[in-house]
């Protein structure tokens, strides 16, 4: 059978792009929270508890994310829970990685989905593919793996051929878990994100990094006894990985 030849595709640049999210979104974590019933609130100090004992015995505190911990501006709070010590290991989908590195690069992200795909320029844009894809083969490589490689290209530049500013890499989760040397885990499916369309996408090297990165979440799941494992928004990519991990 043929295969889809890739570079057939018009790819264009992400300022041409209409994002709807922006630094706006970003939530202070000093700020005041939400209203919580006494049922929800009595959840929450139970998982505070677990967190604060699994530090307190020096266990690993393990969190999973999907993309909407991105697209609902949890940034900021998670950065402040690294720097404090509350987090030795995330797991994350490909799309969280395109949200925060997209944030991290022009400070806006997320497409409008039912435009771009009436118009058939759905995720076809020329600066995540090469920058991700870069990354990636850069992990593949150097055997650093897929979060720690993007995390590198954000806070170091070097790695992505264009080597484009990232004017806001203070908010990027990715690059403040490189310069805290806190290891980020990427899981991949082959097809199912923006990057894996565009050109300089390789199924070899992706696979590679996705290998490492599955590696370096089974070893601290291996040490995870009075530790603390938080699923945050990760139906399905959380519980598949941990479970066999575990």
């Amino acid at each position: 059978m043929k295969l889809f030849d890739r570079t057939k595709l018009k790819l264009k640049s992400l300022a041409e792009r209409e994002s709807k999210s922006d630094l706006s979104i970003l939530i202070n974590p000093l700020s005041k929270p939400p209203h919580i019933d006494k049922a929800e609130l009595s959840k929450l100090e139970e998982v505070a508890f677990s967190i604060k004992e699994s530090k307190r015995e020096k266990a690993p505190v393990v969190f999973a994310f999907g993309a909407h911990a991105i697209k609902n501006g949890l940034s900021k709070i998670i950065i402040s829970m690294m720097n404090e010590g509350y987090v030795q290991h995330i797991l994350v989908n490909e799309a969280f990685v395109i949200h925060d590195w997209e944030l991290a690069f022009q400070g806006k992200t997320e497409e409008d989905v039912k435009k771009y795909v009436n118009e058939g320029q759905f995720g076809l844009w020329d600066e995540t593919g090469l920058c991700l894809n870069a990354a990636i083969k850069f992990g593949a490589k150097s055997n650093a793996g897929y979060g720690q490689s993007v995390g590198r290209m954000i806070n170091d530049g070097g790695i992505c051929d264009i080597d484009l500013p990232h004017s806001y890499k203070s908010i990027s989760v990715l690059g403040n878990a490189y310069k805290l040397n806190i290891p980020m885990s990427v899981g991949v499916t082959i097809g199912q994100n923006i990057h894996h369309t565009h050109p300089r996408f390789s199924g070899e090297t992706i696979g590679k990094v996705g290998d490492i990165d599955f590696l370096k979440f089974v070893d601290t799941i291996y040490n995870l006894e009075n530790g603390t494992y938080l699923s945050v928004g990760s139906a399905i990519l959380s519980p598949q990985i941990f479970e066999k991990a575990l």
